[in-house]
């Protein structure tokens, strides 16, 4: 009776009129960490109106498999749309990981990404990944939410700290450059010494400098 009572005094705020509240059972994936991430990407930013009076509410009842969401419809659709991408049959145990993109833009980054982790033979728009990765993007908060085996979520997350940096001249679209014959592990180490590390120590030299 307390986490009822809990719950109903979470959700009974002042807030946007139009707001409706909706529960979501989630399938596969663990429904505390989908709704710690969605929490991450939704109540960061814009998750209060002018007065201060929250937009969007979103909650896991302790011991639960629900989400419950407090919000308008427009963006009630857009967290959906998000907890369909999270919970997935391939989700199950899987890790959970929201990266905020620093230099990128959050849509154009996760078509790179797919690009580079689709599975061989399969080059179709909705192809599987390796390692049975998901990827979403939020293009509000310019967040992206990757899924899958914590492994491979660790080296997503490497491969996304090396490719959202600033780069003078470059724009904001990370490429892929697909080799031939040399190996990608022999040089991506020489390009990260060259250009990142080089670099920086090229920035700070400037900034010293009087």
């Amino acid at each position: 009776m307390e986490e009822i009572e809990k719950l109903v005094a979470e959700f009974d705020k002042p807030g946007q009129t139009d707001s409706n509240v909706h529960v979501i059972e989630i399938d596969h994936a663990d429904a505390a960490s989908v709704a710690q991430a969605l929490q991450q990407i939704f109540l960061r930013s814009g998750g209060r109106n002018v007065r201060g009076q929250a937009t969007i509410q979103i909650s896991n009842p302790r011991g639960s498999d629900m989400i419950v969401i407090k919000a308008n419809e427009q963006k009630y659709q857009e967290v959906l749309k998000t907890i369909e991408a999270l919970d997935s049959a391939s989700a199950g145990s899987g890790e959970i990981e929201v990266i905020v993109l620093q230099h990128n833009d959050a849509e154009m980054m996760k078509e790179t990404l797919e690009d580079y982790l689709r599975k061989s033979g399969n080059r179709g728009r909705g192809a599987e990944l390796v390692g049975d990765l998901r990827i979403t993007a939020n293009a509000q908060n310019n967040t992206l939410v990757i899924s899958g085996d914590l492994e491979e979520v660790t080296r997503l997350k490497d491969t996304i700290a090396k490719l959202d940096v600033e780069v003078e001249g470059a724009g904001n679209a990370p490429r892929i450059i697909e080799l031939q014959h040399a190996r990608a592990a022999q040089i991506e180490p020489v390009l990260t010494q060259m250009f990142v590390d080089g670099g920086r120590r090229g920035r700070r030299g400037r900034g010293g400098s009087s």
